[in-house]
């Protein structure tokens, strides 16, 4: 969709964004939607012994049809080395080996349920973020249950309701980074969303987005929690208070507390965090300052970084910091079991009194990714969704060497071109950074890893003057709860 887009005239592409509106409705909200709502109201309520219930019988009727229905599991079924029985609830899921990115990335033939249509399940490419960006497959039914998820959890818990206009702050480079002008958003009217790529929240561009929000009426925000932080910087130093919203969440990456303190004071609203896998392994959503994770969506595990044999199957003690691990609940199409994201975070337990008796996530310590920094002073984050599934690279990563140069390090696959391959990346990294920034491709034999096996998608080699260097980014949901008088948060 997206290259297709960006080829058409200015003038038919608000037609294209009403056409695929009523795509993205009928796919997300329609079918089974108003179903799967309802049920996910009525499992709010439930006590920690009920979801363990829940959550065991699912798991074990998810692992049945793995090894009678999906090939990768099938094989390792048969050769003695998936034992599905020795796994009576979730405690015992360690029994089983974990599964890599990498292995989904080789066969993803393999992960998909026999009997399942290809064409008629929707495609979804993950971000890339990770270095690896994979193609996983969903069916309708799937996917209406996921946004259903969403709707209850991030909408309903803060008190806003459906179908309201609001805004989302994206990696997608929808609208001309050289546009200096408005509009440097595109409007879908039938999802009544306003999107605005990211790359345009610029000081001198900002004015305007503040006045698209109330030119369309938007209640609530959706974007990067440092997004949504410039934004209301920008509105409080610019005395702006005519801009009363129900909330804002942050997606891909969390508030920190000021900039949480911030976008309420900017925009009179409640402020959530939510933390989910494009994949749909597991969905964590924010309640009271505290985040969620829910059971009915997926198994959340965080693994030890000790251990590594059987797969690095080890589970972390309760607060310690590890590997996120997620198991899908829902999708049955195409299955992941023990799925390693490429996070890191530490899961508390769930409390035994309360409206929500879910799994607490006390911290997420995101990826190893720094932001890459314009000549203007413009922070550009998730610069590694420019790595496609159709690109034949095995893993990839982004360096900014100078304040003008950024360098794509590149590992090939078979039958990589330069003058493809090689092209499309320069011109993806230049449309999202601006002309001022030079963009150069190198192949290398390997991506060097870190001490924990992990590398840095992105990251800044240079010093830039007022920048200072990043450090890792770290979020508590406890410290969240007390944020720091004056007023500071994912697809990419």
């Amino acid at each position: 969709m997206q290259p297709v887009y960006a080829r058409l005239p200015n003038w038919l592409q608000p037609a294209a964004i009403w056409a695929y509106g009523w795509h993205l409705r009928r796919a997300r909200y329609g079918g089974v939607y108003r179903t799967a709502l309802g049920e996910f109201a009525e499992r709010d309520g439930y006590s920690e012994e009920r979801w363990r219930e829940h959550q065991d019988a699912a798991l074990k009727s998810l692992l049945r049809h793995a090894v009678t229905r999906v090939p990768f599991y099938r094989e390792l079924h048969a050769a003695g080395r998936y034992p599905v029985e020795e796994v009576r609830s979730v405690a015992d899921l360690p029994v089983l080996p974990a599964i890599s990115k990498w292995e989904v990335y080789e066969r993803p033939e393999a992960f998909l349920a026999e009997g399942v249509r290809r064409e008629r399940l929707l495609a979804e490419t993950t971000s890339g973020t990770t270095g690896t960006p994979l193609t996983l497959y969903v069916s309708r039914e799937t996917n209406q249950r996921w946004y259903a998820a969403t709707t209850r959890r991030m909408l309903q818990w803060q008190g806003v309701a459906e179908g309201l206009a609001h805004a989302t702050f994206g990696a997608r480079p929808a609208v001309p980074l050289e546009r200096e002008r408005p509009p440097y958003w595109r409007y879908n009217p039938v999802g009544k969303q306003l999107y605005v790529p990211v790359q345009h929240l610029t000081r001198t561009k900002l004015d305007a987005v503040l006045d698209a929000l109330r030119r369309y009426r938007v209640r609530y925000l959706y974007g990067y929690g440092s997004s949504l932080g410039v934004l209301a910087r920008h509105a409080l130093e610019t005395g702006r208070d005519d801009l009363h919203l129900d909330a804002a969440f942050s997606n891909a990456e969390p508030f920190f507390p000021r900039q949480r303190e911030r976008v309420e004071r900017a925009f009179r609203c409640r402020t959530a965090d939510t933390y989910a896998a494009s994949e749909k392994t597991f969905a964590c959503f924010e309640y009271e300052r505290t985040l969620y994770a829910s059971p009915d969506i997926g198994v959340l595990e965080i693994l030890r970084d000790d251990e590594h044999d059987n797969g690095g199957s080890r589970v972390a003690d309760p607060g310690e910091v590890g590997e996120v691990c997620g198991t899908g609940l829902l999708n049955w199409d195409f299955v992941l079991i023990r799925y390693r994201q490429g996070d890191r975070a530490a899961l508390g337990p769930a409390p035994k009194t309360g409206p929500v008796r879910m799994p607490v996530v006390e911290r997420i310590d995101g990826r190893n990714e720094d932001a890459l920094i314009t000549p203007e002073g413009r922070e550009v984050r998730w610069a590694g969704i420019v790595f496609k599934t159709d690109m034949r690279i095995l893993e990839a990563q982004v360096a900014q060497v100078t304040p003008q140069i950024v360098e794509a390090r590149v590992v090939p696959a078979e039958g990589y071109r330069d003058r493809e391959d090689g092209h499309l990346i320069r011109d993806e990294l230049s449309r999202r950074l601006g002309p001022s920034m030079h963009v150069r491709v190198r192949c290398v034999p390997e991506i060097p890893r870190l001490a924990n096996g992990k590398f840095r998608t992105v990251l800044r080699e240079c010093e830039i003057p007022g920048a200072g260097s990043r450090k890792q980014q770290s979020q508590s949901t406890a410290a969240n709860a007390s944020p720091p008088s004056p007023a500071e948060a994912s697809s990419g």
